[in-house]
């Protein structure tokens, strides 16, 4: 199962899932138990977890992509930190991470994608800014496919990344001869396909769109999902399956081959953030805003499990300090606020006032 960068991360590992929300949490389904594993000493942005990727075919160690530069590997056996890299990756926020041969690739939101031989050398690589999505293909790891806001879905092999293999040509202009604006979100590699893949892309105007490398540079398929903006989506081991999340929590599996939605995964109370898939166990499995992870069936689509993340003791100490801050001022606190609140004055609009000036006026 693929880890990747969109700001809520997930990865299968041994019967359970790991999820990156800014830290590192492992959630077992069976003693349905949530684990926090924290990336430093003390919790800040600069330690904020932005991306993630397997380290090596084994899947047994994650490379996770901190604010400040630093990459940590996570032993999933171990369940510990067993290395850490210092990369002067600029300023931004880190969008993409993965492992190539032996080199690990980064790529900001500013376009500046680099490829690390060491800890202080890198190639750069310049993949046009705003970049919203960044993947790597799994059957030709020296492939990745780029994408953002006013960016179009570009490919690019490591081997020569001077220029793009592949530059996608927006869609014909709408009926009022404007151009229609781009906006990649996410993208996936259907399996199956080599170097020359085909690539799914879900844009920030609710479009879910399939290029065909071989066939030309416009979408060969292009076709709306809901309303708003899709933030999530997922390839699956079918050649022509796709699962799709949106920005209000409407995700739906899609059949590529006619453009058409098979049906929706119900239960989400907001935006949908990362969606991977467990196709050997037949599973979808997905975080939101509401922090609840959700594991569905992959094709009855029936809620299988739920599991949100419990204040740890850090948490409830600081609830429990404020309550006893609240309750070492007493009621003299209560009288203030009430105080304040009868001083302010009453707004009244037009029909309101008039029918006080009457009553006022009956009343004298």
């Amino acid at each position: 199962m693929d880890a990747h960068s969109n700001g809520v991360e997930m990865a299968k590992v041994y019967g359970s899932i790991l999820i990156v929300e800014k830290n590192l949490s492992g959630v077992d389904l069976k003693k349905s138990s949530f684990t926090n594993h924290n990336v430093g000493e003390t919790a800040t942005r600069s330690h904020e977890i932005c991306a993630m990727s397997w380290n090596n075919d084994s899947e047994n160690q994650i490379l996770l992509g901190l604010t400040n530069g630093i990459v940590k590997t996570f032993d999933v056996t171990k369940k510990e930190f067993v290395g850490e890299q210092s990369h002067s990756v600029g300023n931004g926020k880190l969008k993409g991470l993965f492992k190539w041969n032996s080199a690990i690739v980064t790529c900001m939101d500013s376009g500046l994608l680099q490829i690390w031989k060491d800890h202080e050398n890198s190639t750069d690589v310049k993949v046009g800014s705003h970049v919203s999505a960044v993947r790597q293909n799994p059957v030709c790891p020296s492939q990745v496919g780029t994408g953002g806001q006013k960016n179009d879905l570009k490919l690019w092999d490591l081997n020569r990344p001077e220029e793009p293999t592949f530059r996608a040509k927006n869609v014909p202009n709408d009926f009022l001869d404007l151009q229609v604006p781009i906006w990649v979100c996410d993208l996936g590699f259907l399996p199956s396909q080599g170097s020359q893949s085909r690539i799914v892309v879900g844009t920030g105007y609710h479009k879910v769109r399939l290029y065909d490398t071989k066939a030309q540079r416009r979408p060969v398929l292009n076709f709306d999902f809901g309303e708003s903006p899709i933030s999530a989506l997922a390839v699956t081991d079918y050649e022509n399956v796709v699962i799709v999340g949106n920005t209000v929590g409407t995700m739906g599996i899609i059949d590529l081959r006619k453009g058409q939605l098979k049906g929706h995964y119900k239960g989400f109370a907001g935006g949908i953030r990362c969606i991977s898939c467990l196709d050997k166990q037949q599973m979808v499995v997905s975080c939101g805003l509401d922090k609840f992870l959700r594991v569905h069936h992959l094709h009855d689509r029936k809620l299988l499990h739920k599991n949100t993340k419990h204040a740890n003791r850090g948490d409830t100490a600081d609830l429990s300090n404020r309550s006893s801050e609240r309750g070492a001022r007493g009621e003299d606190s209560e009288d203030e606020d009430d105080d304040i609140w009868d001083k302010m004055e009453v707004v009244t609009t037009g029909s309101k006032r008039k029918a006080i000036e009457k009553s006022e006026t009956w009343v004298n």
